[in-house]
This record gives C-alpha cells, structure tokens and sequence, in this order.
C-alpha cells in the first residue's frame, strides 16, 4: 500500500473482479472494509495514503504477503485460486477479465 504503482495494479485487479462478480451475481463477503470502500483508499493520494496508513495500521516492516512468501521458498503460488477463478468466471459470462490474466501470467513467471 505504501507503492502508488501497486495500490493502482491492486485497484485494477479488484475492480475487475468486483465487475466479473457482480456480472455473475455473486455479492462479494464483507471481511473487514467493504471491497468498494478498500477501492476507493486505493485511489487516494500517496500523501492521504500515508495519513492512514500510519495513524490507522501498524505494519511490521518486515511482513510480507503470503505469495511474495511461497514464491519466495519455491512454492507453488494461490493464484489459480484467485485471480484464475475471476479469469473463469469471466469467460463464462463472455466478458473478458484482462488485469487479472496479466497478473497471473506475472506470478506464473515468477514461480
């Protein structure tokens, strides 16, 4: 979140998938923020993101995400389980589901 450049990916890829779903009637589960409430911090400035990330979130430094991690030790990667189930969800309903087939194909390459 502190990257610009990754919280516009993750906005792409989230808003993609909240299109793929909606489109399959799928209502997407309320964990913690609300998926539009999630997109609408991820477009905020750097200066407003760095606001709420230091006064709302305290993020060992040190953590990393679980993919960065199984990637990391040689392990096969969720992606199927992730953005390949929005990939196949879209082209059941014949739409097409374009960042999240691109980011796939990056993890795959990466594993």
């Amino acid at each position: 979140l502190q990257s610009a450049k990754y919280r516009l990916c993750s906005y792409k890829t989230v808003t993609e998938a909240r299109m793929v779903l909606a489109a399959c009637g799928i209502e997407t589960a309320k964990i913690g923020l609300h998926p539009a409430v999630l997109c609408t911090i991820m477009r905020t400035p750097q200066w407003i993101m760095n606001i709420i990330l230091n006064s709302a979130y305290k993020i060992d430094p040190k953590a990393k995400l679980s993919m960065l991690q199984d990637i990391e030790k040689g392990r096969k990667t969720e992606i199927d389980q992730l953005c390949g189930e929005i990939v196949r969800l879209a082209k059941t309903k014949g739409i097409a589901a374009p960042v999240n087939a691109k980011i796939i194909r990056i993890i795959r390459q990466a594993e």
